[in-house]
């Protein structure tokens, strides 16, 4: 934003974050499946981090770890072994923390 407000290009930034907000907002695919979607995109392109976030975000919007393991088993369909990996890899450290809390 800092960028973008020093070199007159506060409007894009702006402008991006409403598109972003009207189509995450307004999607007739609600919250859990957004966040799924979002999971299954971001195994396929390999971002591990970006991909833990919205793993835990379709939890706490009501998805379940066996949503989570469908999603994991497409993207092995879709995308191959490594995001099938990538997927499992983040779902056992979901398991493993929920673990630590209820131990």
């Amino acid at each position: 934003m800092r960028v973008a407000q020093a070199f007159g290009q506060l409007p894009t930034e702006e402008a991006f974050a409403a598109l972003r907000h009207i189509v995450l907002t307004d999607s007739p695919l609600g919250g859990r499946v957004q966040q799924l979607v979002h999971f299954g995109q971001l195994l396929a392109l390999g971002r591990a981090e970006p991909a833990r976030i919205h793993a835990r975000g379709a939890l706490h919007a009501g998805a379940g770890i066996a949503d989570l393991i469908g999603v994991a088993e497409t993207s092995l369909i879709t995308s191959g072994t490594p995001a099938y990996a990538l997927g499992i890899e983040i779902i056992v450290e979901l398991l493993q923390a929920e673990d630590g809390r209820a131990g």
